[in-house]
């Protein structure tokens, strides 16, 4: 919804609100008056905040206001980099990244877990990025390529070809991005697990464990990792006990292992079942599932090509 004054942000989330969400979510394009008036009216229908950082605002402007949730470190480059001369001002995302200011890093994490502020890195399609940018057929070459629908992976395609090689500086950003993030867990400022799903190279539902796996390797204990992925976001939404755990009472959604996750995160993509809404799915029963899907995507994509 694009508003462009006051007024018309607190209507649409007086819209939004008497339509049953519970939540919304801010963009960078709004001003930084409209953005505390969304603020302020979500917070006064009891609704949440999840957030990019808006244009002329600083990340610890949004922090301070108290909001639910920050999406994928959003303008936290723009935070931390100290910009020298004209090079500096020159500088882009990965070379502020990676030149960030370990101080103002610090101060991000304190401040977060101040004001009990939520961050969801996104790791995964940062990631994906950085691997597949230069070398798409990598990503189509993956297991679960097949599951891609054919309009999706023709944009992933075109996409490679824009994002340039890995580079030093590249892994440099990712590192510092790694260690914000066991900032936030060293200083008991709540993360969550999120892939930022359809873009380039982060598959629906696989990529979570992508996601997973870059948690672990920021430092943060395996346990709290799982732990992450299922209590804490049920505490995020409110819903603390009533899933992520257990326990009689909780809902049962239930993934049944034959290995132990805590020695190795990557026994979650081969699961022997599932147990979701109420129903038991086994591994065959949902394999054969993906098995369609892959052939549906395989069928439209030889049809889309016989046409043109």
């Amino acid at each position: 919804i694009n508003v462009t004054t006051a007024e018309q942000v607190v209507g649409a989330i007086e819209s939004q609100k008497k339509t049953g969400y519970r939540a919304v979510k801010l963009y960078e394009g709004l001003t930084p008056e409209i953005y505390r008036a969304a603020v302020e009216a979500a917070k006064e229908r009891d609704m949440q905040v999840w957030t990019h950082t808006p244009a002329g605002m600083t990340v610890a402007d949004v922090i301070a206001l108290g909001v639910d949730s920050i999406e994928h470190f959003e303008d936290v480059e723009e935070y931390v980099f100290t910009p020298t001369g004209d090079e500096g001002e020159k500088a882009g995302y990965f070379d502020r990244w990676a030149n960030a200011d370990p101080d103002k890093l610090r101060e991000l994490a304190d401040a977060s877990a101040a004001n009990g502020v939520w961050h969801s890195p996104t790791f995964a399609v940062i990631a994906k990025r950085d691997e597949y940018g230069s070398a798409t057929d990598g990503c189509f070459a993956r297991p679960e390529a097949g599951y891609i629908g054919p309009g999706i992976a023709d944009w992933w395609r075109g996409s490679g070809a824009r994002m340039g090689e890995y580079t030093e500086q590249k892994q440099a950003a990712r590192d510092q991005q790694l260690a914000l993030a066991k900032m936030l867990y060293d200083r008991g400022a709540p993360l969550l697990i999120g892939t930022d799903t359809p873009n380039p190279f982060v598959v629906a539902g696989f990529a979570i464990h992508d996601e997973l796996a870059m948690f672990r390797r920021a430092g943060i204990p395996v346990a709290d990792v799982l732990k992450i992925a299922t209590a804490e976001a049920a505490r995020f939404l409110g819903e603390e006990g009533q899933w992520g755990v257990v326990t009689e009472g909780a809902r049962a959604d239930l993934v049944l292992l034959d290995a132990d996750p805590h020695d190795d995160l990557s026994t979650l993509r081969r699961p022997i079942g599932v147990m979701v809404n109420g129903h038991w799915r086994e591994r065959a029963e949902l394999q054969a599932e993906l098995d369609a899907l892959s052939e549906r995507h395989a069928a439209a994509a030889a049809e889309a090509a016989s046409g043109e």
